[in-house]
């Protein structure tokens, strides 16, 4: 019985990431355009002198992607002398589904794991899927970011002048090599640890009553 358990619990982890992947890429574009307030939010404090405003419409792109427009509201440095001519409008896009990927292997690997109880698998379920929430608006809210700096860094190049890479563009592009993979299953971890740590605890309380007793 022991050597099936991983094999169960792999399954069960495969089921519920194909189930929430298949979610991701219908609705995935539907959600972040749901929760455009505290990303927007995000991505204006990481993109200083920007305003950005994610669009209500599906993009003309294709299904899941978003875009978003954003303009500079004061001059923005982009290297020497030259600057963004403020209100300037611009637009950028991305796949919603690829920045929900982690969230998904967050919850299918905080999901997956056994459960003594109901309860503690409702309490888990709730704490996996505020974790995703918050995940995924720092995913798309540095996503978006770091496609401003991207735009910044282009137009620097275009009249060949050098722009030093930001801090916002250097996370970037360590979450889009891996870094919010390695936060989603490190979330999931403690999610799954904290959920079996009070399991455990209260086995250990139950059982130093009943020897008192």
């Amino acid at each position: 019985m022991t050597s099936r358990r991983p094999m169960r619990l792999f399954s069960r982890m495969g089921l519920i990431w194909c189930i929430f992947t298949a979610l991701t890429l219908v609705w995935g574009d539907a959600l972040v355009r749901l929760l455009h307030l505290p990303i927007e939010a995000l991505t204006e404090w990481l993109s200083d002198g920007f305003i950005v405003a994610i669009s209500e419409q599906p993009s003309a792109e294709g299904a899941g992607n978003v875009i978003i427009h954003f303009h500079a509201f004061e001059p923005v440095l982009v290297a020497g002398d030259i600057s963004v001519t403020p209100w300037t409008p611009m637009t950028a896009a991305i796949d919603a589904g690829h920045d929900l990927m982690p969230a998904a292997m967050l919850l299918a690997c905080a999901l997956s794991t056994p459960f003594i109880s109901v309860r503690r698998m409702l309490v888990s379920a709730a704490r996996a899927l505020l974790a995703a929430v918050a995940l995924l608006v720092v995913v798309v809210g540095l996503h978006f970011s770091g496609l401003i700096e991207i735009s910044l860094q282009r137009a620097a190049e275009s009249v060949h002048q050098a722009r030093p890479e930001s801090l916002t563009l250097t996370i970037f592009e360590f979450a889009e090599s891996g870094g919010t993979w390695m936060v989603a299953l490190g979330v999931a971890a403690l999610v799954a640890w904290s959920s079996s740590a009070r399991d455990n605890r209260r086995n250990a309380d139950s059982d130093s009553a009943e020897t008192a007793c």
